[in-house]
């Protein structure tokens, strides 16, 4: 017997790991998420912000949630869609100009929900 694990709602976790040095070359983030319109965010300016610090600066994104996950003690920014309607849970990350994308580990791509994320057999 096998048993599959799907997470029907969508996650994007950046590669970088905190301190985020943000200034006026890379403090705009976009997101779309389920289809709907791009919601651009103005990140705060710093040379030592905190994953905590960009949550903060996500706190009006609707559709999705901003959270810290935590590997090995170091902390990585999460987008995770608030809907769980698997392969049409989507966040689509985009490239504006000045975009932090590479600051906080994301391409610009689209990620989906409804994938396997563990398999027991």
């Amino acid at each position: 017997m096998s048993i599959q694990y799907v997470d029907a709602n969508a996650d994007a976790v950046g590669t970088v790991n905190e301190t985020f040095n943000i200034g006026s070359t890379n403090d705009q983030f976009s997101i779309a998420i389920d289809g709907g319109g791009n919601q651009v965010f103005t990140l705060t300016h710093g040379a030592t912000q905190t994953v905590a610090n960009i949550i903060t600066d996500l706190a009006s994104l609707t559709g999705a949630t901003a959270s810290s996950v935590s590997i090995n003690q170091i902390n990585f920014l999460r987008i995770r869609t608030t809907s769980a309607n698997g392969t049409s849970s989507t966040i689509l990350v985009n490239a504006p100009s000045n975009n932090a994308n590479a600051t906080l580990g994301f391409i610009a791509t689209t990620y989906n929900g409804g994938s396997v994320t563990n398999s027991f057999i």
